[in-house]
Formats: structure tokens, C-alpha cells, sequence
């Protein structure tokens, strides 16, 4: 996909008299410095260039995305105070082209909400299993515990999170991914621990037994039962991941973007085509994942009954 952005005003005017030739460099947005969300100034470092090791880039860009290779156009100017950088004129985002190249371009959020997804699942499922072997007592407690992020209101847990996260780390992916892994767990808990009341355990025991080990009867007895039940809280988690602006929004860094905050940056400088179609497949996205929990909620009570 190809995304060319024009330099500002003001640093067009600071290009006026200098007679450098533009010149291209590739590589990869290592980190961003500093970001200006309202004209979308940036300051970034650039790593795996040809003539340098790092290189700070300036320019105007609608959205970067952190991690991303790219393919800048422009001149080399002296900062008075920074030394050399590199003034952007236009770039192309480029696909990555090696193994290190992928896993840097997955590791810099492209696919966040299915990430986020995933991991709370995997802790939504343990969960529900420790909450299912506790007591009455603390199995009311540890319930009710997990469910606070979601009677919580988003800006409270959000701002709970952002002080949690400058105190110990930098804001940035690490934050984001934390943070929506926090309020995704408890809906996979709700669609999950139920499952567990439905459980044949005469089947479970048979299992033990005949000589199976714990884990493999769980697996072979339980896990086919609680399947449902584990599909509806990742299609819940994710769907409540890529829809999240507020908790994104405080906790992400400069560079960092979900689909969410790209489109609210995108709209503060004026809908651009681009925005049109890109709501279009969010919604078509959310109403697909909704309809496949919605199906597999009805045969989850379809088996139960």
C-alpha cells in the first residue's frame, strides 16, 4: 500500500534557498521520538539504512505505524541543535521481504486486536478453570474481582492503567497490549466458566480411571465441552479489542496506532477516501465476528437445553 505525504507549510519554508538534491533511503521506523497529533509532526529514528546505522527522519505524516519499513524521499538538512536529520517529503510503506522483517512488522501491532485476543483467551481459560476448583466462598470473590474491569467505566480504567504504566514503563505496544488484554480477560471468564457447570465429571473420572493422565483426559474429555464456550469469549475479546479507542488512546506512545485511533487522527485533518473504505471493512469485520458469537452462543444453548 503506498501512502505519500506532503511536507507542511513551515517546513517548506525552511527549505526555500537550500539547493540539496532529494535523495531515497530505506529502512525500518525503529522508534518514535516525538509525535504532534494535530498537524502530525514527527520526529523518528530510521535503523537498517544503507549509508547509516540509525538515522533521525522530521517530516508531517497523517499515521506511522512503529516497526513499519519504509521507503522515504527527501533531503539531508542540519538541525542547530540535533545535529544532522533526514526531512521527509514522501514515503512508501513497504512489506517486509526476510523473517526478521515479519516478525518486526507483527510485532509492531498490524494485527493487535487478534493478538490481544489471543492472549486473553489463554488467560481467560486458566482462569476459569482456578475459579472452577475454588470454594463457594472465594469462587464469589475471585468472580466479582474479575469483574471489575468491565463495570469499571473505560476512562477510569484507562487512567488507572496510564499511571500504573509511566511509573514502571514507557508507554508504547507493550502498554497497548497489556492494556487490552486487561479488560479482554473477563469477558472470556463469563463465556467460559459456564461452561464448566455442563461438564459430565463421571466422564472425566472414567478417563482417570482407565489410566489417562489428568492432562490428557482434560483435553480429551473436557476440552471438546468447553470448546464453545472458549470460541465465544475470543470472538467477544477481539471484537471488543479492535472496537477500543479510550483505553488506546492513553495508553499507546507516539507511532503507536489501532484502527481506532487511526481513523480518529485521520479525521481531524479532514475524511479522506481512504477513511470511507476503511470504516466499511471495520464494520463488515465486527458484524462477522458478531454473527459467528451470536451462532455459537445458540448452539452453546441449543446444548445445554
Amino acid at each position: 500500500m503506498q501512502c505519500l505525504f506532503a511536507l507542511s507549510e513551515a517546513q517548506r519554508s525552511r527549505r526555500c534557498g537550500e539547493k540539496h538534491m532529494s535523495e531515497t533511503v530505506t529502512g525500518y521506523i525503529d522508534h518514535v521520538i516525538f509525535r504532534n497529533e494535530d498537524n502530525g509532526y514527527t520526529v523518528m529514528v530510521l535503523k537498517g539504512t544503507k549509508k547509516e546505522e540509525e538515522l533521525t527522519c522530521v517530516g508531517s505524516f497523517p499515521a506511522i505505524t512503529q516497526g513499519a519499513s519504509i521507503e522515504a524521499t527527501g533531503v539531508y538538512i542540519h538541525h542547530p541543535v540535533y545535529g544532522k536529520q533526514f526531512q521527509i517529503s514522501s514515503f512508501t510503506e513497504k512489506m517486509p521481504e526476510d523473517t526478521y522483517g515479519i516478525e518486526r512488522y507483527l510485532g509492531s501491532g498490524a494485527i493487535r486486536g487478534i493478538g490481544a485476543a489471543l492472549a486473553a483467551t489463554v488467560i481467560g481459560v486458566v482462569g476459569a478453570i482456578g475459579i472452577n476448583a475454588m470454594k463457594k466462598r472465594n469462587y464469589s470473590i475471585m468472580l466479582g474481582a474479575t469483574n471489575i474491569p468491565m463495570l469499571n467505566a473505560e476512562i477510569v480504567t484507562a487512567l488507572s492503567l496510564t499511571l500504573l504504566f509511566i511509573r514502571f514503563i514507557k508507554l508504547g505496544f507493550t502498554t497497548v497490549f497489556i492494556g487490552h488484554v486487561t479488560f479482554c480477560v473477563p469477558y472470556v471468564i463469563l463465556n467460559v466458566l459456564p461452561r464448566f457447570r455442563t461438564l459430565n465429571k463421571n466422564a472425566y473420572e472414567a478417563a482417570l480411571d482407565l489410566g489417562a493422565t489428568p492432562l490428557y483426559a482434560f483435553f480429551k474429555v473436557c476440552w471438546p465441552e468447553l470448546m464453545p464456550g472458549i470460541m465465544s469469549g475470543f470472538l467477544m475479546a477481539a471484537t471488543m479489542s479492535m472496537d477500543d479507542f479510550v483505553i488506546t488512546y492513553f495508553t499507546r506512545g507516539p507511532g503507536i496506532n489501532t484502527i481506532s485511533t487511526l481513523v480518529y487522527s485521520e479525521v481531524k485533518r479532514g475524511i479522506q477516501p481512504e477513511m470511507y473504505a476503511l470504516s466499511t471493512l471495520l464494520f463488515l469485520l465486527i458484524l462477522v465476528l458478531l454473527l459467528l458469537f451470536n451462532f455459537l452462543s445458540g448452539r452453546k444453548s441449543s446444548i445445554e437445553v
